[in-house]
């Protein structure tokens, strides 16, 4: 599945506005949404976190048996996440709801590069 097809879906380009990884935690990644209102937190065992503005926890959602890999934002409202399991998920951050999980495809395509959801994809 190819950008284009994604945009005939609906669902708007991957940004990242800003994407720290985290000291200590090389399979950590915090991400910054384009209006700068919500944060998410990829962990590779822990699962996802969205946090608002102020830092205060909106949603824990589970990310990927077997682990999360990486997590981008698709606009301000849905957060996509790859993990060891071969999808990439995407998420409503608003409600923390499951929105689809896409079947990545191809060589090692579970194993997305650190913040490169949009590769899966």
């Amino acid at each position: 599945m190819d950008a284009e097809e994604l945009e005939q879906m609906g669902l708007p380009r991957l940004e990242a506005a800003c994407s720290f990884e985290v000291p200590d935690a090389p399979s950590t990644r915090l991400v910054i949404c384009p209006s700068l209102q919500r944060l998410a937190l990829g962990t590779y065992e822990e699962g996802l976190f969205v946090l608002d503005a102020s830092l205060q926890l909106v949603h824990k959602l589970p990310g990927h048996p077997g682990g999360t890999l990486s997590v981008a934002w698709a606009g301000d409202q849905l957060l996509v996440s790859s993990g060891e399991d071969g999808h990439a998920r995407i998420w409503d951050a608003a409600s923390g709801a499951e929105v689809a999980a896409l079947k990545c495809e191809g060589k090692d395509a579970d194993r997305c590069a650190p913040c490169n959801a949009q590769n899966c994809l």
